[in-house]
Order: C-alpha cells, then sequence, then structure tokens
C-alpha cells in the first residue's frame, strides 16, 4: 500500500511538473509569437514606405510631364495665334 501511495505522489509530482513546463513554453512561444508580429509590422511599415516613395516618384514624373505637355500646347496656340494675326494684317 505505501509503494503505491508513493508512486501516485510520484506521478502527480511529474504531472502537476509537467502542467508547469508545458505553461513555461506557452509563455516562451507567446513571446516569440509577439515578436514575430512585430517584425511583420516592421516589415509591412517599410514594405508601404517604399511603396509610397516609388508612388511618390511615379507622380512626380507624371506632373513633370504633365507640364510639359500643356507647356507644349500653349506654346502651339500661341502660334497658332500668332499665324492667324498675321494672316489677318495680310488680308486688310
Amino acid at each position: 500500500m505505501r509503494d503505491q501511495c508513493y508512486k501516485v505522489a510520484i506521478n502527480e509530482k511529474s504531472i502537476v511538473q509537467a502542467g508547469e513546463n508545458l505553461k513555461a513554453k506557452d509563455k516562451a512561444l507567446d513571446k516569440k509569437i509577439e515578436k514575430l508580429e512585430t517584425d511583420m509590422k516592421k516589415g509591412d511599415g517599410i514594405l508601404h514606405s517604399r511603396a509610397s516613395k516609388e508612388t511618390d516618384k511615379r507622380e512626380r514624373g507624371d506632373e513633370r510631364l504633365l507640364s510639359l505637355i500643356l507647356d507644349m500646347l500653349d506654346s502651339q496656340q500661341r502660334n497658332i495665334q500668332h499665324q492667324q494675326d498675321q494672316l489677318e494684317k495680310k488680308a486688310k
């Protein structure tokens, strides 16, 4: 009887210790998961920043191109107006 009580006590202690070990491992895993989430968020921020920079660069290029096109059209309109003025002077 005493041997059986000793075996039960040892088994109970082992089970309690195993539970404590599992809880400690859970906490360690939770910390690793939190660290990974933090790293992922940081990576997302870096990617977003790079994408934003690329978008800004393209938009600046588009704005510059649009400005050049508008300048060219303005110049053509002035040339056409000048030619019309010349034709009107000749017609008089």
